[in-house]
């Protein structure tokens, strides 16, 4: 039984307050999606367009409609993937991790199955579950209880129906599976609810059937489907009214429950107003005030007298959050207390701006709304806390501060959202509070809205406290850390000034290309050579010199970038190597370097400090050379007795391959305590050999530093993560990413699964870990939609020595 491939089209249009959890849903799916693929249809909301540029810079995929609706957000989700099997995700909805593994068993199993649905479960305005019946054209068309649009179907059902009809903006679903069970598609409905709908009081479903709306695309609907309805007329006016009647019922039971919630309400009122009423004659509040029964505050000084203000609670954390920033050169208004508290040596010059000329800390007199005397380009970080408020023209603050910063350079803002009226600006001073949104509205306008993140700090507890003017030291901590967005005391701003313009595309380029990522292992001249790794460092050569001149050579993160935003190079191959070889420093490095070509090298963690081979390499070496060894090898591997001959050549290959099969599944120490076993038993020289040794950690910065090339992780100690348990994945595989980041002082977000082996759990642990990518040995070209979590790659092995040409030649013209 062969198992399909798995598509999620997952659309979007202005939520963004729920995509990364849809995305989220997908991602942790039992049985992973060979293809993930956001659409965007034309959000206009800053928060949705941020949130998306986010996923997009962290390798989704992401795709950019015309805003055309959900049938052509659908279609184009489709026309961007070529999995057997497709499933829609509307953003604001989940789905159960099992769903694809279930409804894809069934489609592995059940040739003539076309579609597989599931039950669902109604969540946020409403709460029930629901199964829909597999459908007749009769029974859709009669009540519109056809299969939800997160039903798995087979890429040729959606084919030949010819997609989601793009002209109904609603009623899309009941007209694609009218048409499917016009054309006699079958399909099943687990019991399960595996689909979490996510209900909403004001949902577009409301507003498509208001008279007008209805009856249009009701005519449109008939129209289509007339000779269905011509056949089956009788069985839908009968059908119709069944519903209807059913409907009318269950309308005046809702009627009947609303009345008698009414009334419970309405005693439920009287016995409030009569417990109020009681409590007032008694002397008693509804509210016990205590010592905030006051109308003057308690500190008209934000609290300073009494220790610390609250609001400056919120900046200092802030502040501190983003302490890497302060660097270089740097502005801050009134003073420079923050630029020296979080800056420190970083900062090479200070500059302090102020309008008041008798402010002797003041380097600058200026006016922030236009600063003509500061040249452009002339600050790494601008810290402007708690001032854009007081200044009647935010926009063209903002708009100076980004003149003045250099490319890359950072703005840090806050500003108030809740605050007493400044005592200094006074009533005809004080112009200003921001919310999130304001705060977006007005960076969007300056900034690109992937390059500045909106932060709320608060809650309503916090504001009461800093209006009453009570201090940090009279607050408990836990009653400061919490965030409620819906009352946010202070909003904070981080801006990075672009290193250069970048035009917003606003649709996808459909003309986007597939690449191959090619997977090398060894470039050494070496035998014997039993795991077949090596290329020859001529061979090598000859193929990066083929690649240079008949391809589109890129890096390994550039090609995550690219497919993300759906703008792959023609004919783009990206090369990596894998296991971390002294010869990628030594041989292949210098040829990629030569010519150009970047390249990811995925090195394990383990023993960087020692000069070692890996436990394969030992092993080979001492059962394939020339040395004597005893007549039997009797060791333990992992709780087994390994007893076999090694006499004669034979059985030493019988016996090493023995024990890589043993030591395959092995933890790291056992597989470590059967290894040294093994050299005991030889005799053989334990010291590695300079021909066979890993990279050691100066290697790897040396690698690392080198133009083009770019280090990934491939786990600590290279074990075949899917037979261990998931505490010992998330180990080899966090621990791996912090190792080479502590070595290499950068970012680490590239992972290669040891041996390509993977799971949903362990590509589960991945995700979790924050790679941007990940790649595997299957075979495959990589497209916009590609899961950026199962990257496929393209095995290098001697097989190819001598007609890589025809090799790459076969992968572009899909026949590998």
């Amino acid at each position: 039984m062969t198992s399909g491939r798995i598509a999620a089209v997952i659309t979007c249009r202005d939520l963004g307050r729920t995509v990364v959890e849809a995305l989220d849903s997908v991602e942790r799916q039992t049985r992973p999606a060979s293809e993930i693929v956001v659409v965007d249809d034309a959000s206009t909301d800053i928060y949705t367009r941020q949130v998306l540029a986010r996923l997009e810079r962290d390798g989704t995929g992401v795709v950019r409609a015309g805003g055309g609706g959900a049938s052509a957000a659908r279609n184009l989700g489709v026309r961007l993937t070529s999995a057997e099997y497709i499933v829609w995700l509307d953003a604001d909805d989940t789905l159960e991790r099992g769903y694809f593994e279930a409804a894809g068993a069934r489609l592995d199993a059940e040739a003539d199955l076309d579609f597989v649905s599931c039950a669902l479960r109604a969540f946020g305005a409403a709460s029930y579950v629901w199964k829909p019946s597999p459908p007749t054209f009769v029974e859709a068309v009669s009540d519109g209880g056809v299969p939800h649009a997160s039903t798995m179907v087979r890429r040729w059902l959606w084919e030949q129906i010819g997609g989601f009809d793009e002209e109904l903006p609603s009623f899309e679903l009941l007209d694609f599976w009218a048409s499917a069970m016009e054309r006699g598609f079958r399909g099943v409905v687990l019991d399960e609810p595996l689909l979490n709908y996510r209900v909403h009081p004001h949902s577009g479903y409301r507003r498509s059937i208001l008279p007008e709306t209805y009856l249009a695309r009701l005519r449109h609907f008939y129209a289509k489907h007339r000779g269905g309805v011509e056949l089956h007329g009788l069985a839908l006016v009968e059908g119709k009214e069944t519903f209807l009647l059913g409907q009318r019922d269950y309308r005046q039971t809702l009627e009947s429950r609303a009345a008698s919630l009414e009334a419970e309400l309405a005693r439920l009122q009287r016995e409030i107003a009569e417990t109020s009423r009681r409590l007032q004659s008694s002397g008693a509040s509804r509210v016990d005030w205590g010592d905030l029964r006051r109308v003057q505050p308690l500190s008209r000084q934000w609290g300073r007298d009494r220790g610390t203000s609250i609001d400056r609670h919120y900046i200092e954390r802030f502040l501190a959050t983003y302490r890497a920033d302060v660097r270089g050169r740097v502005l801050e208004v009134r003073d420079q207390a923050y630029t020296q508290r979080f800056g420190g040596d970083a900062v090479v010059s200070r500059d302090v701006i102020d309008l008041d000329p008798s402010n002797p800390a003041a380097t600058i007199i200026a006016d922030l709304r236009r600063a003509d005397a500061i040249p452009a380009g002339t600050y790494d970080c601008i810290i402007l806390t708690q001032t854009l408020h007081l200044i009647d023209n935010m926009a063209a603050v903002l708009a100076e501060c980004e003149r003045i910063l250099r490319p890359g350079g950072v703005l840090l803002v806050t500003a108030p959202s809740v605050i007493r009226v400044d005592d200094q600006a006074g009533p005809d001073g004080d112009f200003w509070r921001l919310t999130e949104a304001s705060a977006r509205k007005l960076f969007a306008d300056v900034f690109p809205v992937d390059a500045f993140d909106v932060h709320a700090y608060g809650n309503v507890m916090a504001c009461a406290a800093f209006l009453y003017g009570i201090s940090v030291e009279e607050m408990a901590q836990g009653d400061l850390d919490h965030v409620d967005a819906t009352f946010p005391l202070v909003i904070a701003i981080r801006a990075v000034k672009p290193n250069e313009r970048r035009v917003v595309v606003q649709t996808f380029r459909s003309a986007s290309h597939r690449a191959a990522i090619l997977a090398y292992h060894r470039v050494a001249a070496l035998t014997p050579d039993s795991h077949a790794l090596c290329t020859p460092p001529d061979e090598f050569r000859e193929q990066m010199t083929h690649l240079c001149r008949n391809f589109s050579p890129i890096g390994l993160e550039d090609l995550v970038r690219a497919a993300a935003s759906g703008r792959i190079p023609e004919r783009a191959v990206a090369v990596t190597l894998d296991d971390g070889y002294v010869d990628a420093l030594a041989v292949a490095s210098p040829i990629l370097t030569d010519l150009g070509v970047p390249a990811t090298f995925f090195v394990n963690s383990d023993r960087l400090n020692d000069e070692h081979e890996r436990w394969w390499d030992v092993l080979e070496g001492i059962f394939l050379s020339a040395a004597v060894l005893p007549p039997v090898l009797a060791v333990r591997a992992g709780g087994q007795q390994l007893c076999t001959p090694t006499a004669t050549a034979e059985q030493r290959l019988e016996a090493l391959e023995l024990l890589n099969r043993s030591a395959w599944p092995l933890d790291a120490a056992a597989r470590a305590s059967l290894v040294a076993d093994v050299v005991c038993w030889s005799g053989a020289d334990p010291s590695p050999r300079a021909t066979h040794r890993v990279l050691t950690t100066q290697e790897v910065r040396t690698l690392a530093d080198r133009p083009g090339h770019s280090i990934g992780a491939h786990s600590i100690h290279h074990l075949a993560l899917t037979t261990h348990p998931v505490d010992t994945r998330r180990t080899e595989v966090f621990e791996d990413k912090i190792a080479l980041e502590r070595v290499l002082g950068r970012l680490v977000d590239l992972f290669a699964y040891p041996y390509g082996e993977f799971d949903a759990a362990t590509v589960t642990v991945v995700r979790e870990a924050r790679f941007r990518a990940a790649v595997t040995v299957q075979p495959g070209l990589v497209s916009a939609g590609t899961n950026r979590l199962l990257f496929p790659r393209y095995e290098i092995t001697k097989h190819d020595h001598g007609r890589f040409p025809s090799r790459l030649r076969e992968i572009f013209e899909g026949r590998q």
